[in-house]
C-alpha cells in the first residue's frame, strides 16, 4: 500500500513511526518524566545563553514525538529536498534499521529518544541504505530528465504534420495559381521533414544517451557501495580489487599497469 508524505505542520510522522516500529510504549507518566527532564536542562541551557528554546514548547515537542527526539521533523524535512526520495517510506526504513540496532546492542536501555544522532555507520545494512538511497534519488533525476527529452522527441513528428497540414491548407487557398502550388506543397513537407529531424536525429538520441549515461552512472556507485561494504566487512584488498576491476569495461581497468607496479 503505498505511503503518501505526511504534513510537516503535524504530528502524524511520530504516529507512523510508532504504529510501525513498536508495539508497545511506556505509560503516559514515564513520557512526561522524560519530557520534564529535558525542559529542565533547556533551562540550565537557557541560564548559560546556550540556547533560546522554551522549555515548555519542547516538553510539548518530546510529549508528542516520543519515543524518537523531536528533530526527526527535520531530518524529515531534508527529504523533501532530494527529488525522487521517497520521504516517508526511506525514514520509516532507516529509523527501522536505528532502532533494531539500538535494540540488538543494548544501547537502547540507556536511551531516553531515538534520534538521527544514533545512527550507527559502523552497521553496514545502514551505510548502504543510504548510500542507495542516495543513487536511487540520483537515477530519478536522471531519469526525469531523459523522459523530457524523451517526450520532447515523441511529439516532434506530430507538430510537423500539423505544419504540414497548415501548408496544405494554405495552399489549397491557391488552387487557381498553378504557380505557387510547387511552392506550398514544398513548405509542408519541409514541415515534416524537421518534425522527423527533430525526433530521430536530436531530441531520440539525447534522450538514449542520457539513459545511458545514467546507467552507467549508477553502476559505479553501486561498484562504489560495493567496495565500502566489502572494505567494512573486512574483505581480502587483492580479492576485492579483482572484483571491482571485474564490474569495469576491459579498456578502464588498467590491468597492464597493475601488472607492472
Amino acid at each position: 500500500m503505498p505511503i503518501d508524505p505526511v504534513r510537516m505542520n503535524s504530528d502524524e510522522l511520530y504516529q507512523i513511526l510508532r504504529t510501525r516500529l513498536f508495539e508497545k510504549l511506556p505509560a503516559e507518566t514515564t513520557v512526561k518524566e522524560v519530557a520534564s527532564g529535558y525542559a529542565d536542562s533547556i533551562r540550565k541551557a537557557k541560564l548559560q545563553d546556550i540556547t533560546t528554546a522554551s522549555p515548555e514548547q519542547f516538553a510539548a515537542d518530546v510529549e508528542s514525538a516520543y519515543p524518537f527526539h523531536p528533530a526527526i521533523r527535520d531530518l524529515y524535512a531534508r527529504f523533501k529536498e532530494n527529488q525522487g526520495f521517497q520521504q516517508t517510506r526511506a525514514l520509516i526504513r532507516i529509523m527501522r534499521i536505528i532502532v533494531a540496532d539500538l535494540w540488538n546492542s543494548g544501547r537502547a536501555d540507556s536511551l531516553e529518544l531515538v534520534g538521527a544522532h544514533n545512527i550507527n555507520l559502523a552497521d553496514p545494512e545502514m551505510v548502504s541504505e543510504v548510500m542507495e538511497a542516495e543513487v536511487k534519488a540520483m537515477s530519478d533525476r536522471h531519469k526525469a530528465g531523459a523522459k523530457y527529452m524523451m517526450t520532447i522527441g515523441i511529439f516532434s513528428p506530430t507538430f510537423g504534420i500539423i505544419g504540414a497540414v497548415f501548408g496544405l491548407i494554405a495552399t489549397m487557398a491557391h488552387l487557381d495559381d498553378p504557380s505557387k502550388l510547387g511552392e506550398g506543397i514544398g513548405a509542408a513537407f519541409v514541415a515534416t521533414f524537421w518534425g522527423v529531424f527533430l525526433a530521430n536525429g536530436i531530441f531520440l538520441p539525447i534522450a538514449n544517451k542520457l539513459t545511458s549515461m545514467s546507467a552507467k552512472e549508477v553502476a559505479y556507485k553501486r561498484m562504489i557501495i560495493e567496495g565500502v561494504l566489502s572494505i567494512q566487512a573486512g574483505a581480502n584488498p587483492r580479492l576485492l580489487d579483482d572484483l571491482l576491476r571485474s564490474t569495469l569495461p576491459p579498456k578502464e581497468r588498467g590491468e597492464d599497469e597493475r601488472k607492472s607496479a
